[in-house]
């Protein structure tokens, strides 16, 4: 099967929340939105029924801070997911399925001609008993990792 991927150009003039986030006075994609694109673009992927449940997320990663350009050209991303049939039906206390995948979210430096990582998790998409339509990370202590490049 091959791995499905989707491109987009964030434009702030077509996202206007995000200059709402702003740090040390550049505009800076929200962490959130990251786990967010990863949610949905699982979504995209499974059957809806039985019905969805709720969504793990595991192992989330911020590699390097997703600035944003005010240009009319925007930044060009790329959301990356590849599934993880190691992980499908584990021991759950939410849920008596589910389908993991690895999720990559990258965006194109010009200046290098090249991809940068921003961030990379593990998303499940849950199915079964939960009726609370959850999102839930796995270890609630989790310290996200990452640095600023």
């Amino acid at each position: 099967m091959e791995e499905p991927w989707w491109r987009n150009f964030l434009r702030v003039h077509e996202i206007p929340w995000v200059k709402d986030h702003e740090i040390t006075g550049q505009l800076i994609y929200p962490g959130t939105a990251y786990l967010v694109v990863a949610i949905e673009a699982a979504k995209t992927l499974v059957h809806p029924t039985p019905t969805v449940s709720g969504f793990r997320l595991r192992d989330v990663g911020f590699k390097a801070v997703l600035r944003n350009s005010e240009t009319t050209e925007g930044v060009e991303t790329m959301v990356a997911l590849r599934r993880k049939p190691e992980f499908a039906n584990r021991e759950s206390s939410y849920s008596t399925s589910s389908v993991w995948f690895e999720f990559k979210i990258s965006s194109y430096q010009t200046r290098s001609e090249s991809w940068m990582e921003h961030c990379t998790d593990l998303v499940a998409v849950e199915y079964g008993s939960n009726k609370n339509n959850t999102i839930v990370m796995d270890d609630p202590s989790v310290k996200f990792r990452g640095s600023q490049k």
